[in-house]
């Protein structure tokens, strides 16, 4: 077959638009309801998709100059990455993943992460791709949208995770730094499956906020975006150190830097 990879170009966004709709409404109705599928079709909107082509990186697989695929890499971060249903089954998914990850790999990503699909996870699961937690969405008419957490390491480990944090749930015993928001009253949940590791948190003044990284030995490096009250969003990096603390709870020495905004500062959290 004569097919071409390239970057994503304005004059292409009405017809990924048109592969994105048409594919999520033949490939997940035997999966979602029609609330579900409804909520996915908003999600790739035209607007969604040109913003996320032009904060990252947008590609597009043509056979005979008709766009078959495409998928988009935003930080750590892979998301829709969709086959025609005609065309699936003949590993043009794996050439769009192997592009995207080569791409993240030049820079200097060290992990990827993918909120994955019910019947996209086979697949995801054959790119090594670890399922950190099974997560719902609730829609229309009292259903939901059932998807997967799932993330791989691109570099090699120095060394293997001392710890498991999986289902550990931490509290703040102190913060500071500029721009500060997480508190006293703001509560950690944790995930992990090997090496990766999502995280969870609310409370105080975070309204919800999101972690993805990984633990190497005693270190756990991660990125995290977070909604405030007012409904602010802002993301930051974050390198911890893991103790053991009082009575063998796991506790969390945290230096953390905004990405979005100036400041840096310290954060101590302990396993309730």
């Amino acid at each position: 077959m004569n097919e071409e990879l390239r970057k994503f170009k304005d004059r292409d966004l009405e017809e990924i638009v048109e592969l994105v709709h048409r594919t999520t409404r033949e490939s997940y109705r035997s999966f979602y309801p029609k609330e579900a599928i409804d909520y996915f079709i908003d999600y790739h909107s035209p607007q969604n998709i040109k913003e996320d082509a032009g904060n990252g990186t947008a590609i597009v697989l043509l056979m005979h100059d008709r766009i078959i695929g495409t998928g988009t890499l935003l930080g750590t971060n892979i998301r829709r990455v969709f086959v025609l249903p005609e065309f699936q089954g003949h590993g043009f998914g794996k050439k769009i993943m192997d592009y995207l990850e080569t791409e993240a790999i030049r820079s200097d990503v060290a992990f990827l992460d993918l909120h994955s699909s019910l019947p996209a996870k086979r697949f995801y699961d054959s790119g090594n791709y670890k399922t950190l937690k099974f997560c719902s969405i609730p829609v229309d008419n009292n259903l939901t949208l059932d998807y997967y957490r799932m993330a791989k390491m691109l570099k090699p480990l120095s060394n293997p995770p001392a710890f498991n944090l999986n289902n550990r749930i931490f509290h703040v015993l102190q913060n500071d730094g500029p721009g500060a928001e997480v508190n006293g009253d703001t509560i950690f949940a944790f995930y992990q499956c090997q090496e990766m590791v999502m995280g969870e948190y609310k409370g105080g003044k975070i309204k919800e906020g999101d972690i993805i990284g990984y633990i190497e030995g005693e270190k756990f490096h991660f990125h995290y975006e977070q909604i405030n009250l007012n409904g602010e969003k802002n993301s930051g990096n974050s390198n911890d150190k893991i103790e053991v603390g009082d009575g063998g709870k796991i506790k969390l020495i945290d230096t953390w830097k905004w990405e979005t905004k100036e400041g840096e500062g310290h954060c101590i959290m302990q396993e309730k």
